[in-house]
């Protein structure tokens, strides 16, 4: 080809084909949906990453239960702490120990049933909480 014919080449296609244009708009629109979604990602993270940090409060506290002798497990409500409070917004924990409802020890076991609630602010200042129930028996699980 030579120059002659390059020139007029080029000056022929000059300017953005329809393909390139769907493709600019294509990519922009892709871009434009990653940011809106951005920030609801980031809450999203946030709230899963607290709720995460809530359980391990309260498997931690399970764990110490069972390890406790049953006749020291009084029923009430009671509230405890934990180092991984802090790092939860407002973060409160809580206990009810109670016997055992009788829809769920049918033959009279010793039993108790405990309740543990976590609850904490979200970025945005919703409540959150976390709950888990367990039985700890005379003897064992």
């Amino acid at each position: 080809m030579t120059l002659q014919n390059k020139k007029t080449y080029l000056k022929n296609n000059r300017g953005l084909s329809l393909i390139e244009i769907v493709l600019v708009i294509m990519l922009v629109g892709f871009l434009g949906l990653l940011l809106n979604n951005l920030p609801s990602s980031l809450r999203l993270i946030s709230i899963s990453n607290q709720t995460s940090i809530a359980k391990e409060i309260l498997l931690k506290k399970i764990e110490d239960l069972r390890t406790t002798p049953f006749a020291n497990l009084a029923n009430g409500a009671t509230s405890f702490t934990d180092p991984k409070l802090v790092n939860l917004s407002a973060g409160e924990a809580s206990l009810v120990i109670q016997d055992c409802p009788i829809s769920i020890c049918t033959l009279g076991e010793v039993v108790k049933q405990v309740d543990l609630t976590v609850t904490w602010k979200d970025s945005t200042s919703h409540i959150r909480s976390t709950a888990l129930t367990t039985l700890i028996t005379n003897g064992g699980l």
